[in-house]
């Protein structure tokens, strides 16, 4: 277990959480009401001390900002055509290595584009927390890594090392941009592949490198998993996928019936489908009309999730998806900015945090994700680069069916945190 430093009080002192035993206690606002009141007012009484904000308060805020940071940046990479798949999470940790470094108005401008409102004391160590409680989920493969790979020469203060070290893990490892930007390429992406099971290849090439370029921190994030209640492929059959109204696809529809947690609003059904072990779980979100994912994205709030996840209940469902699969490789610097992330990429970005001068600058951040979700489970691996130079559903009958034939979209949650691991759409599923 982690150390944390309570340096932040709570903003309502009325709840005092303990953590011993993992029950949460209560304390009153005014402890001495009752003294108040037989004394007639000849106390006077101060309001109980601030209470410094806990562990899992502050892994619900970080979560809380990762998940917002994401259907953020959701909204700004939806134009893109086709399948659309990523992982907020691995940008958010590698984004974050980078934040440890930032200060002054680039500090406040990638913290209010990534969602970051814990102080640096709280914000790096939830992060470990939560990565490690991640990284401890039994009956399916969840793995995260990052490392740093830092020109020949270059010298890092021993401060940053520390942070991403500590709270991140992170290895160092040299190499020279410079004079050999083949090799360079080479061993990041062997690491990739590597830490994603060779789901993620190429991530970075020379063409992303040059002279000016210093330091690269990467992240990587793999997960498979099997359904609690796997499919029976004897039960898929072949049948119509509608990419559009008057355009279909033949795809390869997974079936089964069984109680799940589903719910519908106006415009949508959604289903959660737990993986084995309980702890994750993908939840799908299904247009009520073959056209309707548009209007969905458009609508993707952090308070409209809620609102689908706060509708679901357990209740007998059949099920039809397709089998599918998709890959993204995006370059998200432009997306970022739109975000308000601008400063960094700047001549006047100031990541003095990291080596002590104000020369660094971001060139690029590079993010790849990739999914395959078959009969048995799902698997799921992403990588990110960071270049610096509705309603509960009643039990009617007939039993509802989650027919996903068209557009949908869809989240890898880790249900015990909230955290939203990976997120994307489902256009075409043989692409």
């Amino acid at each position: 277990m982690r150390l944390w430093r309570y340096d932040l009080f709570a903003e309502h002192p009325s709840e005092y959480f303990s953590m011993e035993g993992g029950h949460k206690m209560r304390m009153m606002r005014y402890l001495f009401t009752g003294l108040i009141f037989i004394y007639g007012g000849l106390l006077t009484v101060r309001e109980a001390e601030a209470m410094p904000i806990t562990p899992d308060k502050a892994i619900h805020q970080l979560v809380e900002g990762n998940n917002s940071f994401a259907l953020a940046l959701y909204s700004q990479l939806k134009h893109i055509d086709g399948n659309l798949f990523f992982s907020p999470y691995s940008l958010s940790s590698a984004l974050s290595m980078t934040y440890g470094g930032a200060r002054g108005e680039t500090a406040h401008e990638m913290a209010d584009a990534l969602g970051f409102d814990l102080p640096c004391d709280l914000l790096h160590p939830a992060f470990a927390e939560l990565n490690e409680r991640l990284m401890s989920k039994k009956q399916l493969t969840l793995s995260l890594a990052n490392s740093l790979w830092l020109q020949k020469g270059t010298e890092l203060l021993e401060e940053y090392l520390d942070l991403t070290s500590e709270y991140y893990d992170a290895a160092v490892m040299l190499t020279d941009f410079m004079i050999d930007p083949d090799e360079s390429c080479r061993r990041i992406n062997k690491w990739v592949v590597e830490q994603t099971q060779e789901k993620i290849h190429n991530i970075i090439t020379p063409g992303n490198i040059n002279a000016l370029t210093r330091l690269i921190l990467t992240n990587a994030i793999y997960f498979k998993g099997n359904w609690e209640k796997e499919f029976n492929k004897n039960q898929t059959r072949e049948e119509n996928f509608y990419v559009q109204q008057d355009r279909h696809v033949k795809a390869a529809f997974m079936r089964q019936q069984g109680n799940f947690k589903y719910g519908e609003s106006e415009d949508a059904q959604v289903l959660q489908v737990p993986y084995d072990g309980g702890s994750l779980g993908m939840l799908l979100v299904l247009p009520k009309t073959q056209d309707g994912l548009a209007a969905l994205e458009s609508g993707l709030t952090m308070e409209r999730m809620k609102r689908w996840q706060q509708a679901l209940a357990m209740r007998e469902v059949k099920i039809a998806i397709p089998r599918f699969r998709a890959k993204t490789a995006v370059e998200l610097s432009e997306s970022l900015k739109a975000l308000g992330m601008n400063q960094a990429f700047t001549n006047t970005a100031n990541f003095s945090g990291i080596d002590g001068t104000e020369e660094l600058s971001l060139s690029s951040v590079l993010h790849e994700a990739f999914i395959d979700v078959t009969e048995e489970g799902a698997e799921a691996a992403a990588a990110t680069a960071v270049i610096i130079g509705v309603t509960a559903v009643r039990d009617p009958a007939p039993v509802p069916e989650f027919r996903a034939e068209h557009p949908f979209l869809y989240a890898i949650l880790d249900l015990d945190s909230g955290s939203i691991l990976f997120l994307g759409r489902c256009i075409d599923p043989g692409r």
